[in-house]
């Protein structure tokens, strides 16, 4: 039995206990309620600044709303067949017609060849596969794309036959909706193109490209412009569809057709291209962002208003785990609120000039305690601003190029030193030529000011443009 002396330690050990308790529940409390109070300003916020709040509060066209994306395969079968290795196209040539089409076999037997004449241009895959790059180096004077990344080009492109038919229909007339010819198209019985296995908007995209970049080195003028316009008018299909991820696909879709249209502008310096001046003036990547984003915003409260749901029969009786989930719950959502916040206010700074902030905010996240489900479900916004960035710069490198064939490259140029590039804050980077040319570049997201030690202009990884001279 405890003596006195130890009774009385004992007692102001619990009292201690107890009082340090009291402490940290009214610490924990008032903390909480300090969070509380910023997650209700950040909300009020919002609604003062007219931006959509919640899902219900977003302006979308009603064919935008359906997932058609969701649980479909996007093999591509380009890759899949393996002709990009000489060894499985020589294998491949062995089977029988009906087992190669769409894919034209004369072409395929062109590529073999090719492989045979070229051994060491059949082992580079990334020499000749086409992607997303253009046919041609913009930053060069035109000259034939490698003869192995045009067959790659013509077997795609043949292999696209019903999907360039179907794009091309689609953006005959009025304002194109991808998003309700898609769901349109998988509803019918109609068999899905080749060669995508699922009809996406971007397949559309890259079609048109590699069509008129196809005709411009054919020479085929009216083939490349009618390719051009529906390729900015399918750039169309995400332009009010709403959140980051649409954003994101619109930013892809106009970037692709604007590198198309300075392909084609290379390749073929007589073709009136006046028409597609007003094409590009109209983006505006970084409007787009700014929605985009504050949509988002809106889209991902909804896992708060859902908040955690606990597994298991305890739950209930547990006021430790019932406290610990109030703490996250609350900590999480003032995180999310306050890191969006700074986030938008990066992208609001004039000219992209806010990619510095916007990567400190992105920094801060990292490091913030019970804020899991931010850090798991912010979307990319870096490079979401990078990717509009990109268009920005593209677009005005485009009108550049398009105002230099109108009324010459000093034009064009004098034109450039008024304009920032978005990745460095400074005007594009211009170099006149001997016979009066002039390259213009943007530094890129590596915001290199140029070519390193021992590279050209053209062979830096900068996005590069060629306006000639008169």
């Amino acid at each position: 039995m405890p003596s006195p002396a130890q009774r009385s330690t004992l007692k102001r050990i619990a009292l201690l206990a107890a009082l340090l308790s009291t402490l940290a529940a009214v610490s924990l409390g008032v903390l909480v309620l300090r969070w509380k109070r910023d997650i209700a300003r950040e909300l009020d916020a919002i609604v003062a600044s007219g931006a959509p709040l919640t899902a219900a509060d977003i302006e979308a066209p009603a064919a935008t709303a359906s997932p058609w994306w969701e649980g479909v395969e996007r093999d591509d079968p380009v890759w899949d067949l393996g002709i990009m290795d000489p060894v499985a196209l020589a294998a491949l040539l062995e089977r029988p017609d009906d087992e190669l089409a769409p894919f034209p076999r004369d072409l395929l037997e062109d590529l073999d060849a090719f492989y045979g004449r070229t051994p060491e241009a059949g082992r580079s895959v990334d020499d000749l596969w086409l992607g997303d790059r253009p046919l041609i180096a913009l930053g060069s004077p035109p000259a034939p794309p490698p003869a192995g990344r045009l067959l790659i080009a013509r077997i795609e492109h043949a292999a696209a036959g019903e999907l360039l038919a179907r794009s091309m229909s689609a953006c005959a007339g009025g304002r194109f909706d991808g998003r309700a010819w898609i769901d349109d198209w998988l509803a019918s019985d109609a068999p899905i193109p080749v060669p995508d296995s699922v009809v996406v908007v971007l397949s559309a995209q890259r079609a048109l490209s590699r069509s008129a970049e196809l005709a411009a080195v054919d020479g085929d003028t009216d083939g490349a412009l009618a390719a051009l316009r529906q390729g900015f008018c399918a750039a169309r299909a995400y332009e009010q569809a709403p959140g980051l991820f649409h954003g994101l696909t619109w930013m892809l879709q106009a970037g692709i057709a604007t590198d198309a249209l300075l392909a084609v502008a290379a390749l073929m310096p007589e073709a009136d291209l006046t028409e597609f001046e007003g094409e590009v003036a109209a983006l505006d990547p970084q409007g787009r962002l700014k929605r985009a984003m504050a949509e988002e915003r809106a889209l991902s409260l909804r896992v708060f208003e859902v908040g955690l749901q606990p597994s298991g029969a305890d739950w209930w009786s547990s006021p430790l785990t019932s406290l610990g989930l109030w703490l996250f719950e609350s900590n999480d959502e003032r995180v999310f609120l306050k890191t969006y916040r700074e986030a938008l206010d990066a992208s609001r700074a004039p000219s992209f000039s806010g990619r510095s902030a916007l990567l400190e905010t992105m920094q801060g996240l990292e490091g913030e305690f019970l804020a899991l489900r931010s850090q798991l479900m912010f979307p990319a916004v870096v490079s979401a601003f990078d990717s509009a960035a990109g268009v920005h710069a593209t677009a005005t490198l485009a009108a550049a190029v398009l105002l230099g064939r109108r009324e010459g490259a000093d034009a064009a140029r004098a034109w450039l030193d008024d304009r920032l590039d978005p990745f460095s804050g400074e005007p594009y980077r211009t170099e006149v030529g001997a016979t009066g040319e002039v390259r213009a570049w943007s530094v890129g997201p590596d915001a290199h000011s140029g070519p390193v030690e021992g590279q050209s202009v053209d062979e830096a990884d900068d996005l590069v443009v060629l306006i000639p001279g008169r």
